[in-house]
């Protein structure tokens, strides 16, 4: 199968293309503009790969959240891809391709906890679980305060020894308020990296191994048809100067008193960094 795969929510965006088993990575100069780097790159990647636009079977982006700005690039390209040559789409969630990255890094625990720092004191949340080939979305992506006195649990029975994997960014894992609240008797192996358009290939193969098998409600549903969109959990993309003043108030009266006592193992991956919303 071919495939192309765009992924431009965070500061550090990729691209990859599938021939069959063979893989091609884009990569981006360390300050280049997205936007004007990234339909060269994929023109460099078909020719290495000897396809053409008309030979690309689906294109596959992130949708969101993440940066305004990124995911609308993504977002566009793969509109003006589609519309030029008729080729389906397929939108999935940052986080999602966030959990398939860290899976495809090595980490296999079928529970996986994302976050993506969203500025403005806020995180992306989202949980997922590995059911044999796929994965079943069990808490659709929210926005949470970065020190909310309770995280969004993804597993209602939380005395669960089954080992848990907390996956992100380095801004939004923070061992000091998300071990105090989540899942406090599970094993947690905690891993630092950012989504990668070779996730999204990964989504987009187990996504079509799974086309002709039955519907169910904990089946993830990429976006089928239309045009491709973005997907913004707010619409707010600053704060003013009364609102930081605000929030900088509020976690100093909310900062955590006690370190949490549940062991976990940190690894890292690509390096943190921080979407720009």
């Amino acid at each position: 199968m071919n495939l192309l795969a765009l992924d431009t929510s965070t500061e550090h965006p990729s691209i990859a293309l599938a021939k069959g088993e063979e893989t091609w990575v884009g990569v981006f100069p360390d300050n280049a503009k997205t936007s004007a780097n990234i339909v060269p790159l994929c023109l460099q990647g078909l020719k290495a790969l000897s396809l053409s636009f008309a030979s690309l079977n689906a294109i596959v982006y992130t949708k969101g959240p993440g940066a305004f700005t990124g995911l609308r690039t993504a977002v566009s390209l793969a509109q003006g891809f589609s519309l030029a040559r008729p080729t389906p789409t397929l939108g999935f969630s940052t986080l999602l391709t966030l959990a398939q990255n860290a899976r495809s890094m090595g980490h296999l625990q079928e529970r996986v906890v994302c976050a993506l720092d969203a500025r403005m004191q806020q995180v992306y949340w989202g949980t997922y679980h590995w059911e044999q080939d796929h994965w079943a979305c069990l808490k659709a992506p929210s926005i949470e305060s970065e020190l909310a006195s309770h995280w969004p649990r993804p597993w209602e029975d939380c005395t669960s020894s089954e080992p848990t994997l907390v996956v992100g960014n380095g801004t939004a894992v923070k061992e000091h308020q998300a071990l105090t609240h989540l899942l406090p008797h599970s094993p947690l192996t905690w891993c630092v990296c950012e989504p990668h358009a070779l996730a999204l290939l990964a989504l987009a193969q187990q996504h079509f191994a799974h086309l002709d098998t039955t519907h169910s409600a904990n089946r993830l549903d990429p976006t089928r048809t239309g045009l491709p969109s973005p997907w913004y959990l707010r619409d707010q993309v600053a704060q003013t100067t009364k609102e930081r003043a605000l929030a900088r108030e509020t976690a100093k009266t909310q900062a955590p008193t006690s370190m949490p006592t549940t062991p976990a193992v940190v690894t890292r991956g690509q390096p943190p960094q921080t979407p720009r919303v």
